[in-house]
């Protein structure tokens, strides 16, 4: 018998472009978006260079590859011309496919946890589309298009929080009322941080250093990651929140290559599904308002 193929989650995400034009581009999105996101292009977020791989349009949909270049461990390796073991950095690396639909603005990404998730690639993507631009009125937004995108709402449909991860920078220019993130960053002079937390009995979100994170995480200088269960009738289930993309909603878990990478050609037939069902489902919701 065939071995079972691994299946991938994917996430459909919406692109919204910057509300104030930039000076030196003028071309819609449908042109933009693949002159940004274009074979080479890169950003560096969080130590991770995330560089675009060779990319494809074809019928309106862009697609192709986008990975990270990080930081590895130091390894001793036999140097044959120096006669001697020379220390020498392994870096790190991973790619996930993803697909773009130019006029509807509308975007499929796989996530490969625990090295990709969902909001690490929004968040390269809306990185790269910005073109470095700091003023949010010039920036794209990368987001999730389904569920609740409010961390006290989401808060209140989960009965615990079993994991959080967040991730805060330097802040420009100072930290408000995030006393204690303050002290821990100076006292290890880290220009970022990453914090990983796990509790199956529930980890306290209303701590004052996690409030006070989450407040610096709400004004720009990182993001965060919960994961959530919640328990009813038919037991427990997970749900996760980022504070990038809201509610991470799956759409579909697709078959993957042996990689564990799914086919761009996958996602862009799901993107274009995606997008048929949304709006047969419009269709026949102004139907009934008729």
């Amino acid at each position: 018998m065939a071995p079972r193929r691994k299946r991938g989650r994917v996430y459909v995400l919406d692109i919204i472009p910057p509300q104030q034009k930039n000076l030196f581009d003028f071309a819609p999105p449908s042109e933009s978006i693949p002159t940004h996101v274009a074979r080479g292009a890169r950003v560096t977020r969080y130590r991770r260079e995330w560089i675009i791989g060779p990319t494809e349009v074809e019928d309106d949909v862009l697609t192709g590859r986008i990975g990270f270049v990080g930081e590895g461990p130091v390894a001793e390796l036999w140097d044959e011309t120096k006669k001697d073991f020379v220390d020498e950095e392994i870096r790190t690396g991973l790619t996930t496919p993803f697909a773009i639909h130019l006029k509807r603005l509308v975007a499929v990404v796989q996530e490969r946890r625990p090295a990709i998730s969902v909001s690490a690639v929004a968040g390269a993507l809306q990185d790269i589309l910005s073109q470095g631009a700091k003023e949010p009125d010039l920036r794209w937004q990368v987001t999730g298009r389904q569920g609740v995108r409010d961390l006290e709402v989401w808060l209140n449909t989960v009965s615990r929080v079993t994991r959080l991860s967040m991730m805060a920078r330097v802040p420009n220019p100072n930290y408000r009322d995030a006393h204690d993130l303050k002290a821990l960053m100076e006292q290890t002079e880290a220009e970022v941080i990453r914090l990983e937390m796990e509790s199956d009995a529930g980890i306290d979100v209303r701590a004052p250093f996690i409030e006070q994170t989450q407040g610096h995480v709400d004004r720009g200088y990182g993001e965060a990651t919960y994961v959530g269960e919640i328990d009813d009738r038919n037991g427990s289930h997970r749900s996760t929140f980022s504070t990038r993309v809201g509610v991470e909603i799956p759409s579909e878990e697709l078959e993957t290559e042996e990689n564990g990478e799914v086919p761009t050609s996958t996602l862009r037939t799901e993107l274009v599904r995606s997008i048929e069902t949304e709006d047969t489902d419009r269709g026949d919701s102004d139907t009934r308002h008729t």
